[in-house]
């Protein structure tokens, strides 16, 4: 028997699976405080159809179900979240993550059948209350950050203040997550800081996170690189942070410990161009980091500008040039489909490409399309931005389906440029590789 079940759904886009971090990090929460019948069941490594989902859930008979969701993987955890209410009605079946975040009143009001409970924003201090109140049968009104049904009305409890203290939160618990059986470019992921300053229009994540900057110390972190290296055996580390080096300050302390500790690895991290020179690359460099990811986005600077990223093209240009030439591989991402952008960006980005010599094998290319993730300001206001909304099936909102258009980026074009990109270009640069797999229902 397992008292706590912490569930990953598997959506339809699936690249290698990879741990879930932020279930590891509400299991470590929940040991360090007592609960020791905990367990981590990821659908991506461990999928099931519906027969062997209940069996399982019949087996473990847990109290308390969570799920972390995605926008993508939304769908498929109802799903599963109805399964479970079918093998036993009175398990407690909570939601969190990004997507119920921001929609947490309207998935307890439409779907109270399959969902309890739903966890807003950072839920490592409100799902660790939330269960000592369940074990206890006490009121949940105390318990801050909380969505729910309670004397058949929704209670919706004040937002629980974002974590200052990010040391205070044990690493997460990698025996808990199986680590091991990951492969070895997705086993060791770490995330060392959470927030972001910008206000991009298409981005959930900092309004998830907020705009508040914070971060682990430079010691937590190296511990937490050094623990995947020894008990791990991971040579490759990836940090997960939406931004690693806006405070230039910390990436040099931790850079300078990987390098006194002795620390073997090769890692890579997510940049913003404008927080990148020569002397910080050349110590990131020095320290191990082998690959940057650079959310691009846009080639076009009226574009840029009016997506908020705060960003000149000539910037990202000389900063990736400066960062090939010091020997880093690169990962830039691009979106089609942003407002204002026209039919001729897809050419333009395939242009910036060569003018900045991304080269495979070393260097990757990304293109999305446009999803107005709900908690952004673009799926608030599309209209504001001249964007229309074609298609609201969350399953589909993994930036490979076009769910959205405007009027001089209309649906047909959008596409067609998306597949001339990823066709005729395809022996030219490297693309991820996609497989889907996932349920005809969840499609319709």
């Amino acid at each position: 028997m397992t008292e706590i079940l912490l569930i990953k759904p598997s959506g339809p886009k699936k690249y290698l699976p990879c741990p879930s971090l932020g279930l590891g990090y509400l299991a470590s929460m929940l040991r360090e405080h007592g609960t020791t019948s905990v367990k981590i069941l990821n659908l991506e490594i461990d999928y099931m159809e519906d027969d062997e989902f209940t069996e399982y859930i019949k087996r473990e008979d847990p109290h308390i179900v969570g799920f972390s969701c995605m926008t993508c993987n939304y769908l498929p955890g109802l799903q599963f979240a109805a399964l479970v209410k079918k093998a036993n009605p009175d398990i407690i079946t909570v939601f969190g993550g990004p997507h119920p975040s921001f929609q947490a009143k309207d998935i307890v009001m439409q779907h109270g059948d399959a969902v309890d409970i739903v966890v807003r924003g950072e839920g490592e201090y409100s799902f660790r209350e939330l269960v000592e109140k369940l074990r206890k049968k006490e009121s949940l009104s105390t318990v801050e950050g909380i969505t729910y049904r309670g004397n058949g009305k929704i209670i919706e409890t004040p937002n629980r203040p974002f974590i200052q203290d990010l040391d205070a939160l044990p690493h997460p618990a990698r025996e808990v997550m199986e680590t091991k059986r990951y492969s070895e470019s997705e086993r060791g992921c770490l995330i060392t800081s959470r927030g972001c300053p910008w206000r991009c229009l298409y981005c959930s994540t900092s309004q998830f996170h907020g705009h508040t900057y914070r971060t682990h110390s430079p010691e937590y972190v190296v511990d937490e690189m050094q623990i995947l290296a020894e008990k791990y055996n991971c040579e490759k580390i990836g940090i997960e942070d939406d931004l690693f080096t806006f405070d230039r300050k910390r990436v040099f302390e931790i850079c300078n410990m990987i390098l006194e500790r002795g620390l073997k690895i090769r890692w890579g991290c997510s940049v913003r161009a404008d927080t990148l020179d020569r002397e910080l690359l050349e110590k990131m460099y020095e320290a191990g980091c082998s690959h940057l990811f650079i959310g691009v986005e846009t080639v076009d600077d009226n574009v840029m500008k009016h997506i908020r990223k705060g960003l000149k093209l000539e910037n990202v240009k000389e900063a990736i040039m400066l960062a090939k030439k010091i020997g880093f591989g690169i990962k830039a991402s691009f979106i089609l489909g942003l407002p204002f952008q026209k039919p001729e960006e897809g050419e333009a980005i395939l242009k910036f490409a060569e003018e900045v010599g991304l080269n495979p094998p070393s260097d990757f290319i990304t293109v999305n399309m446009l999803c107005p993730f709900p908690g952004s300001d673009l799926y608030e206001n599309p209209e504001k931005y001249g964007i229309t909304v074609t298609n609201k099936n969350w399953t589909l909102y993994n930036g490979l389906n076009c769910v959205t258009e405007s009027k001089i980026f209309p649906k047909d074009q959008l596409i067609g440029s998306y597949v001339q990109i990823m066709g005729s270009n395809f022996e030219k640069l490297k693309w991820g590789n996609v497989e889907y797999r996932g349920r005809d229902t969840w499609m319709k």
